[in-house]
């Protein structure tokens, strides 16, 4: 494509790579293309790849001559430095995890590199991979595809492209990068091509290869590789595209499910292309089908195939190949759920699927082996939690999990897990408190810390629960011991390390240390951004942390930027209709109210309460947070009807629920009474916090502040019905919890004591 010098530049001064392209067509339509294309890969930020900061044209003898300004990196090409550094199988795939996270972040910024190779990865001197020569991607834009090149130029080097890109310049997207990433673990991992001579092949002889041939499994080639780790680069390494993973964040977690010798998602191809075809046969069932079949094959692979040594009885092997046939015949059914004869031309849900997954499991249960019955069963029960109905989730995890304990040995991977999605269930459920019952006992006994990989996320579920029960000085001395573990077990990256840090952060918020929050997030941030890239939603929790540590901590302007650019990315990346965005702008609406920015907070506040109501409903307690949340804006404003209307809907609804009043519910009744009070009806306000009280003492965590705003609230109702001496007591008690929670100086707190201070003064 040309040819790269090392240059420097004088503005900023730097050491550059400048590369000159050749063959260009020099016309007005492509100039424009090329400088726009580069603009937007100019933008492309993160540590893993190298930024292109410049582009223009030469004007020559012979015409304008495009060029680009790109970042110069030191360091050695991927294959040469993992043969020169000498670096174990781990190391290796630890190292090509982070190169396909790399280039799933610009996959999740609608860039596609088109020309990975070997070359274009140099791996610098602290061992990061960077990925180089982004000048002749493709850029994907709202309005479709645009290309560089004029159509039918082929763009790339042979040697790693797929067969689609060859043939179809318009057939390229994220999977064929992941093609070209197996070509490279391929090689990487056996020291040979998978395709041996095409790198010297014309492109019809190698469209021609690649159309008649099929790689040598790399197993065969590289038996260190045998397993897993074989399934998972053949897998990238699919001709056709659908058989691929779906971007290459799919593959470096199978990559890493490797290192920690955990159950891939990859699978050999009879039992993937059955739900292939299942999901193309009904297409509207596709995400959720999917996810639900991929669950049932987890759970089919944890109870059926176990790694079985040269020590094993022979009997013991049998009993395994019995339970694989069984579970295998048991998908074989499930999947008859979507053919003509089961559907009679009825547009199937997967609710349908799994429904009638369940009436066979439950029809024909004994024709399973035990582990069987418990894995399947789990299976199904955790695809119910997915799409939310909870009922049979419960229902099936129940048995599942009686199952497992007379089919597994006590401390086993089988019982353990199972108790951890038992565990998850119920949470979803919000049974906070059975599930702390449940899994106490546990953790404390010998069983629960055999392995240690499972102890520690198991106890990232008692700290859930304990935490969503308002006790955050439990939960946070639950969790740091065990953070400290799972950074020495499972490592910083690790999901289940990550999310005992967002927990701590969530118990750390109610106790106002807001420094250590700051602390953790700042931590987080990085490891997050390296793994998935900072546009990655798995990054935004911990921006969002960060804001509001800054907020609290009153550095505002630096929680206004934060928040206002994490929503832009969240609203870029995520689209609009997400619950995450909802929460973002709540949060955001909020810290424009406390900055007085009454007209911006409005309109924000408004779009959360709109998203929450369209995603999750009319009732749902965000959708009446985000309404409060609202009204509150109003009142600040000075439009108190307005104000006054919306909380009056919230209560009109929820009087219209079937269903236990909650904490959230009793904090909305308690401002729709205070709003009362505020409007002179001090008798109907009263008898709604009389009738709220026994409910808010019984709810609500001893120390919470809501529960003190609630007290306080009643005290001022209290005091203006004319009964003096009870709203006193009211409004210590209010004041003592206030300062505990919130502190001296919290306009709540302060709000309260100069109520106080008046009644003493008869005022």
């Amino acid at each position: 494509m040309g040819r790269v010098y090392l240059a420097e530049q004088s503005h900023p001064h730097r050491q550059v790579a400048l590369k000159v392209l050749r063959g260009a067509v020099a016309s007005e339509a492509f100039r424009k293309r090329f400088l726009r294309e580069i603009e937007l890969m100019a933008g492309l930020s993160h540590p893993g790849i190298a930024r292109v900061y410049d582009a223009g044209e030469a004007q020559t003898d012979t015409g304008p001559l495009p060029y680009l300004v790109m970042e110069y990196i030191e360091g050695q090409p991927l294959l040469e430095s993992v043969r020169q550094q000498g670096l174990a199988l781990p190391e290796q795939l630890a190292l090509f995890a982070r190169l396909c996270r790399s280039v799933h972040a610009a996959h999740t910024q609608g860039v596609i590199h088109r020309d990975l190779k070997p070359a274009n990865v140099l791996v610098d001197n602290d061992g990061q991979p960077r990925v180089l020569d982004f000048g002749v991607a493709r850029v994907l834009d709202q309005g479709g595809a645009t290309e560089m090149t004029q159509a039918g130029q082929v763009i790339g080097t042979i040697a790693y492209m797929p067969w689609e890109q060859l043939v179809d310049t318009a057939a390229v997207d994220a999977r064929s990068d992941v093609y070209a990433l197996g070509v490279m673990a391929y090689e990487m991992l056996s020291g040979q091509h998978p395709y041996p001579g095409l790198e010297a092949m014309t492109l019809v002889g190698a469209v021609r290869m690649l159309g008649e041939q099929v790689p040598r499994k790399l197993s065969d080639v590289a038996g260190h590789t045998r397993g897993d780790l074989s399934t998972v680069v053949m897998k990238a390494l699919a001709r056709d595209p659908a058989r691929r993973y779906g971007s290459a964040a799919e593959f470096a977690a199978d990559l890493e499910r490797v290192l920690g010798r955990q159950p891939i998602e990859a699978r050999p191809p009879t039992a993937s292309y059955l739900l292939g075809l299942l999901i193309r046969r009904h297409k509207g069932l596709a995400l959720a089908t999917a996810m639900a079949g991929v669950s049932l094959l987890l759970g089919a692979a944890v109870a059926t195939w176990f790694a079985i040594g040269e020590a094993r009885a022979r009997a013991d092997a049998e009993l395994r190949t019995a339970e694989a046939v069984a579970a295998n015949a048991f998908l074989q059914q499930m999947f008859t759920a979507a053919t003509p004869a089961v559907a009679r031309g009825r547009s199937l849900t997967a609710q349908d699927v799994l429904d009638f997954a369940d009436a066979t499991l439950q029809a024909r249960a004994e024709r399973y082996p035990p582990r069987v019955r418990a894995e399947l069963k789990r299976g199904l029960g955790m695809s119910y939690n997915a799409l939310g109905e909870l009922d049979a989730a419960q229902r099936l995890l129940t048995e599942a999990r009686t199952l497992a304990e007379a089919a597994f040995e006590s401390g086993s991977e089988g019982r353990l897990q199972m108790s951890h999605d038992y565990a998850r269930v119920l949470l979803n459920a919000g049974r906070y408190q059975e599930v702390e019952a449940f899994l106490r006992p546990l953790v404390e006994s010998p069983d629960g810390r055999a392995d240690p990989v499972w102890f520690l996320r198991l106890t990232t579920r008692l700290a859930h629960a304990v935490c969503e029960q308002q006790r955050f000085a439990d939960c946070e001395a639950l969790l740091r011991p065990a953070l400290r573990s799972a950074r020495q077990v499972l490592g910083a990256g690790d999901d289940t390390t990550l999310e005992m840090m967002e927990w701590l952060c969530f118990a750390l918020a109610p106790q106002h240390r807001y420094d250590d929050i700051h602390a953790m997030a700042s931590e987080m941030l990085p490891i997050l951004e390296q793994r998935y890239g900072p546009d990655h939603p798995r990054s935004f929790p911990a921006r969002q942390w960060l804001a509001i540590a800054d907020q609290e901590l009153g550095r505002l302007d630096a929680a206004e930027a934060r928040m206002r650019a994490l929503l832009a990315d969240r609203m870029r990346v995520q689209g609009t209709d997400n619950i995450d965005i909802a929460q973002t702008q709540h949060r955001y609406g909020m810290l424009l109210l406390r900055r007085s920015k009454w007209d911006e907070a409005e309109p924000v506040l408004r779009s959360a309460w709109a998203t929450f109501e369209r995603v999750r409903g009319r009732d749902d307690v965000g959708t009446l947070v985000s309404m409060v949340d609202l009204s509150l804006a109003l009142r600040a404003q000075g439009r108190p009807d307005a104000a006054f209307e919306i909380l009056a809907e919230v209560v009109s609804r929820m009087d219209g629920m079937r269903r236990e009043i909650t904490s959230p519910d009793v904090s909305f009744y308690g401002y729709f009474a205070a709003a009362l009070d505020d409007r002179g009806q001090h008798a109907r306000a009263l008898t709604l916090f009389e009738r709220m009280e026994p409910l808010a003492r019984q709810l609500k965590y001893p120390t919470s502040p809501s529960l003190g705003v609630f007290i306080g609230n009643m005290g001022r109702c209290l005091a203006r019905s004319g009964q003096t001496a009870r709203a006193r007591v009211y409004l210590s008690e209010a004041l003592d919890l206030l300062r505990g929670t919130l502190g001296e100086d919290h306009d709540e707190t302060r709000r309260t004591a100069a109520t106080l201070e008046n009644l003493a003064a008869g005022t």
